[in-house]
């Protein structure tokens, strides 16, 4: 979960960027730092690239600096299929978010997740060996985004809020588009168990979750 406003976004990225996350042992991250997830499962177009949680342009002001570097820790990586989502359905969403951020006077609150399973759900989990490391790596089987607006009075009180969602299914996708799959907070709140934005005002929170329309 992260804000993200037009002073965050700029251009360009470190060379060799990835790194272990600093204050946890090695031996408890996927060693993505020596390079991507690498492996193949069913089709040789399935590489498994190393999917950003919160994107290095989301961070990249100052493309040299800490908060950009931080987006390229273990910790913040997912194997995320690289043809037709990663390099695909799932950059549109993210440059999309950051063209929403840079049309608001106010931040844009952003919570990016991975799902293995759902609360009801049974699904089967994919395991992988990464290409640069032993250790067993689950796949997840969802991806999400959810998105928080608000409007302030004076007095910096919140008076009003509008969310969104998108929910995808962790897949190959050829020519569709992510706005196929929104869903409102409160939705993938039920399919998650998780209770996004709880420091809104009840009441406000509560509206604002129903929504579904990307364009609200």
């Amino acid at each position: 979960a992260y804000p993200l406003a037009a002073g965050d976004l700029g251009s360009g990225r470190p060379n060799d960027p990835w790194a272990a996350t600093p204050g946890i042992p090695t031996s408890q991250q996927i060693n993505v730092w020596a390079g991507s997830y690498g492996v193949n499962v069913g089709s040789t177009s399935n590489i498994y690239a190393r999917g950003h949680q919160i994107p290095n342009a989301d961070r990249n002001k100052d493309p040299y600096g800490t908060m950009c570097a931080q987006t390229f820790y273990a910790t913040n990586s997912t194997p995320q299929i690289q043809n037709g989502f990663n390099s695909g359905i799932w950059s549109t969403l993210e440059g999309d978010v950051r063209t929403l951020a840079q049309q608001q006077t106010d931040t844009v609150y952003v919570v990016t997740g991975a799902i293995l399973r759902t609360v009801t759900g049974n699904e089967t989990i994919t395991y992988i060996k990464p290409a640069k490391d032993t250790k067993n790596c689950p796949v997840p089987n969802y991806y999400y985004k959810v998105l928080l607006k608000v409007k302030r009075e004076a007095s910096g009180k919140i008076s009003s809020a509008s969310t969104v969602g998108v929910w995808l299914p962790h897949r190959v996708y050829s020519g569709e588009s992510y706005q196929s799959y929104t869903k409102s907070v409160a939705e993938i709140e039920a399919l998650t168990g998780y209770n996004f934005f709880a420091n809104l005002p009840a009441d406000i929170q509560a509206a604002a979750e129903q929504n579904s329309n990307w364009s609200t």
